[in-house]
């Protein structure tokens, strides 16, 4: 996904660049992964699943539990197939990529959007 790029009045467009970054530079992207702050390097290096495990009950006291854009990823976000709290029971990883929405829908920046998901929609296909 993150290489994936469409065509928009000659401009190549990314996620990067019309991705949810509430905190800064880095997307907003709702995954497991961001208790390793996007970086497979990091999996070792936190501590693998032992990690992500103390981040299930911890996501929002830890500061290493913080995902790459600085804020704390509820596990029901990114999980699926488990029942109340047993996060460590998921039978489902989620990934959602927030976009930034325009009110405007007829605006370039509304349709740079619009050609990426469909992109993504047909890669995902």
């Amino acid at each position: 996904v993150d290489e994936l790029r469409v065509n928009h009045s000659g401009t190549f467009v990314s996620l990067t660049d019309i991705c949810l970054k509430p905190l800064g530079e880095d997307c907003a992207t709702q995954s497991i992964l961001q208790y390793f702050q996007m970086d497979l390097d990091n999996y070792d290096y936190f501590g693998g699943i032992d990690h992500a495990l103390y981040c299930f009950q911890h996501y929002t006291s830890t500061e290493s539990c913080l995902s790459a854009f600085k804020a704390p990823l509820d596990p029901s976000t990114a999980l699926g197939g488990f029942s109340g709290n047993n996060f460590s029971e998921a039978t489902a990883f989620l990934i959602t990529y927030p976009v930034n929405n325009m009110v405007d829908q007829s605006s370039d920046a509304s349709r740079k959007v619009v050609e990426w998901e469909r992109a993504f929609i047909k890669l995902a296909k």
